[in-house]
């Protein structure tokens, strides 16, 4: 596809998905509706590279944490999940399994290894920005490391998609494709409150590292 023409449709609202960016659209309208743009700077980068884009001018504000993982619950096969305790229902955030959050509400912890997550990794998750350890391994995830991930400024302790391979456009497979510019760490042991390196600390839905 390299045409998406929405205009004039007043009924339709909310942000334009992410994903949106891996077309090769050279025309996209949706001027004369209440949708709005993702404030990603790779989101708008892509939409500069549009011929012909006619929007509305209007910028998303940032996703909450709940709305994040909603769509990485429905992008990761979540209804499959081995353990999907709390997720979607209006529990708060850190009973949902694999969830810790900060004394604000804000996720910090996302720990789903081992968990039977498939597809790929949603570029939303760039939008936790006080994540500060994600687990993932021993899913069946694909594709490559979202870029977005390297928005995630607090990261410091990434475990992602290690041990899966990951078929390449070339039909081969090996490891995820890992920009180095974008992982601004990489399995790096967490530091605990005694002094002592280790596993991180867990909450009683987080389960426990391998």
């Amino acid at each position: 596809m390299t045409e998406l023409r929405i205009a004039d449709n007043p009924g339709l609202s909310g942000r334009l998905p992410l994903s949106l960016a891996n077309l090769s659209l050279r025309t996209l309208h949706y001027d004369m509706t209440d949708l709005c743009y993702p404030a990603e700077t790779s989101f708008r980068d892509w939409l500069n590279t549009i011929a012909s884009h006619e929007g509305t001018g209007a910028e998303c504000e940032p996703p909450m944490d709940r709305k994040v993982l909603e769509v990485l619950y429905g992008a990761t096969g979540g209804p499959q999940w081995t353990n999907s305790e709390n997720w979607l229902t209006d529990a708060p955030l850190g009973e949902w399994y694999g969830v810790d959050v900060d004394g604000e509400g804000r996720v910090q912890v996302l720990g789903l290894f081992g968990n039977n997550l498939s597809g790929p990794i949603p570029v939303e998750l760039g939008s936790l920005t006080g994540l500060r350890e994600l687990y993932l391994r021993d899913n069946a995830l694909t594709g490559p490391i979202p870029a977005e991930l390297g928005n995630l400024t607090s990261l410091r302790r990434l475990l992602p998609v290690r041990e899966r391979p990951v078929r390449s456009d070339s039909g081969r497979t090996g490891g995820p494709h890992q920009p180095a510019e974008t992982l601004p760490v990489r399995e790096q042991p967490v530091r605990s409150d005694s002094g002592r390196t280790g596993a991180p600390r867990q909450s009683g839905k987080t389960p426990p590292g391998r």
